[in-house]
């Protein structure tokens, strides 16, 4: 048994990011940038008005005002930007549109009089305003996202301005879910005696989609049979980054989890952290060709990363939310090529805690916002197989 620490720390040191691969950008969002992206183009492409109203040379309007100018023709906006504009005229011209060459200035419609012969200037406006310049937002040439940059939504539009459609970054890890356990039935179905309701995919299913770590597929749970759990694990790993197994790694008759582990080809990075609840924790690296050899039916995929990932979480529900906390969400941070921190805040216990034990007691808290700060309100009833005493959880705290 590890502390804590120390399991953080064997995370850290031993899973690294999945290969890039060129995705859609719609696909893209929150995903690590694998290069450098470089604009091939100046945006905006051509110098465009920002207004509708008139482009004219400010050099037009001499004496006093007030100066009609005739109309030249109207510009829209998908318009050519060859247009030239002829001396003593302006040009009608809307949001967008491309300059008519010479003309240095745009006064908004607001601030106009049309009339037949032309256009009515009250104010003589100053050179410059309201134009779009080329490469007024970026230059061609200029880095736009950085490698590693995590993309927020947001950018997927400054990359569309440019003119991708695809881009490199490291993926979200595929995941699978595997339940562990011959008493488990899934929710909705009668129970029979001896068995129980399968919470624990969808508390973690629920977890997983909320953070938006990956794609996750929930597998068929496998009874307790060794062979059986071995032979599932290897197929589940052939054609996902992660498998989250829940169940089976504690010391019991039936927790087979390690010894599939092993027979499958795996390395045990840890197994059973100085925790409460969660001790029997276990992380896994399989190295993908040892997966290949224990499946002789199945052809090697081209896309298949070098090593795969199986971390074990104990059955009792608490512990897989915990454990998700503690490590799943680091894992999977580290396979996207995220730098993994904690979000951490400062609030004042509604009541005492009662620590047992010499582990490091993780303790499921709701947060209270009140006039004089966070309130956190602990789960007083928090034992690893009560999953109601954590329910409205925000957080967590953990001592000694």
């Amino acid at each position: 048994m590890i502390p804590l620490s120390e399991a953080l720390a064997l995370i850290d040191r031993h899973v690294q990011p999945i290969s890039s691969t060129e995705v859609p950008i719609l696909d893209a969002v929150g995903c690590a940038v694998a290069d450098d992206v470089l604009s091939p183009l100046d945006v905006p492409p051509f110098a465009n008005s920002a207004m509708d109203g008139i482009a004219l040379r400010c050099e037009d309007l001499q004496g006093d005002s007030p100066w009609l100018l005739p109309l030249h023709k109207v510009i829209a906006a998908g318009d050519a930007p060859d247009m030239e504009l002829p001396p003593g005229h302006a040009v009608k011209i809307m949001t967008g549109a491309p300059l008519s060459k010479d003309a240095d200035t745009v006064i908004p419609v607001e601030e106009l009089e049309f009339r037949d012969e032309g256009v009515l200037i009250a104010r003589k406006p100053k050179s410059g305003m309201h134009i779009r310049l080329q490469g007024d937002d970026i230059r061609k040439g200029d880095c736009l996202f950085a490698r590693n940059v995590i993309l927020k939504p947001v950018d997927i539009g400054v990359l569309a301005s440019i003119g991708l459609t695809r881009i490199r970054i490291i993926p979200k890890p595929k995941i699978a879910i595997l339940s562990t356990g011959s008493e488990i039935v899934a929710p909705g179905e009668q129970l029979k005696p001896g068995q129980i309701y399968n919470s624990n995919d969808v508390s973690l299913s629920a977890l997983l989609g909320k953070e938006g770590q990956g794609n996750v597929t929930v597998l068929s749970p496998v009874k307790d049979n060794l062979k059986d759990l071995s032979q599932a694990i290897c197929d589940s790993l052939a054609s996902h980054h992660v498998v989250i197994t829940i169940g089976g790694v504690s010391m019991g008759d039936f927790d087979f989890v390690p010894e599939a582990v092993k027979s499958s080809g795996g390395t045990i990075i840890f197994h059973k952290v100085a925790v409460k609840p969660g001790k029997p924790a276990l992380l896994a690296r399989f190295d993908s060709s040892t997966l290949q050899t224990y499946r002789e039916d199945e052809q090697p995929s081209a896309d298949r990363d070098h090593q795969k990932w199986l971390i074990g979480l104990p059955g009792n529900p608490v512990s897989v939310v915990v454990g998700y906390h503690l490590y799943v969400k680091r894992i999977l941070r580290r396979l996207m090529g995220i730098p993994f921190k904690l979000r951490k805040a400062t609030a004042e216990l509604a009541c005492d805690v009662k620590l047992t034990g010499s582990r490091l007691n993780v303790i499921g808290v709701s947060i209270e916002e009140t006039e004089g700060g966070l309130l956190a309100h602990p789960a007083t009833r928090q034992r690893s197989g009560r999953l109601s005493s954590i329910k409205g959880m925000d957080g967590c705290i953990d001592a000694n």
